[in-house]
């Protein structure tokens, strides 16, 4: 059954944490253990996902959604850098450019596109149709923008030409129910995926294997 009610979202969310090192536990036992380079890349996507679940239910808990929006774009980014092993020849690349603090968009696609944050988005909105609108709601609540502008006001006084602002986490105007559920189901749906992700790759990695015993494997995701 779906989460319905803001509490059973938080609930399932940190229910989820579980889910996540089993499943990780899986992906890096898959091969006979061997450790490939995008499993690199999952264990800190994992890892992030475990991380950002906790501080973000807190801050719904607080009601402190530009905080928690600010991290809903994190695992947003999560599927995008996840995905991008996707998306080139040699997916285990992926990791060193990570590793060594180098941006993705260095280096280009099999379709000869840049890996550039655009690019990454509209790519995994073809696998999950809800990304693209979601990644362009919550960037600005990563970057200075509308969102931080209007979250003081708490009455606006057209007839006297005059505002009320209130400052802090639990200033400003009040959030509805509906707008911390949309954020929600967001989120839950954003963890979901790097979850699919997750498991696609160790599917890959354990058919991989099999195939290299018949002398042809690749272990790249396709």
């Amino acid at each position: 059954m779906s989460p319905k009610t803001i509490l059973e979202h938080v609930d399932a969310l940190r229910g989820s944490r579980e889910d996540h090192i089993k499943l990780l536990s899986s992906v890096l036992s898959a091969d006979s253990g061997s450790l490939w380079g995008l499993d690199l890349v999952a264990q800190a996507v994992i890892n992030r996902s475990v991380a950002l679940i906790d501080g973000y239910t807190k801050m719904v808990e607080d009601r402190n959604v530009l905080c928690a929006n600010a991290l809903l774009r994190l695992q947003i980014d999560n599927i995008m850098r996840l995905y991008s092993c996707w998306l080139v020849d040699d997916p285990h690349s992926i990791a060193g450019l990570l590793l060594e603090g180098k941006p993705l968009n260095k280096i280009k696609s099999r379709d000869g596109k840049t890996l550039s944050d655009a690019y990454l988005a509209s790519e995994a909105t073809k696998l999950y149709p809800w990304l693209k609108n979601v990644y362009a709601k919550t960037s600005g609540f990563i970057h200075l923008s509308t969102p931080h502008m209007v979250a003081p006001f708490t009455v606006i006084d057209n007839r006297n030409n005059t505002i009320s602002i209130a400052i802090g986490s639990h200033g400003g105007r009040e959030w509805t129910e509906q707008e911390i559920l949309e954020s929600l189901s967001a989120f839950t749906a954003a963890t979901a995926s790097i979850i699919n992700l997750t498991y696609s790759w160790g599917v890959i990695k354990e058919k991989g294997a099999m195939q290299r015993k018949r002398g042809k494997s690749t272990h790249r995701p396709e």
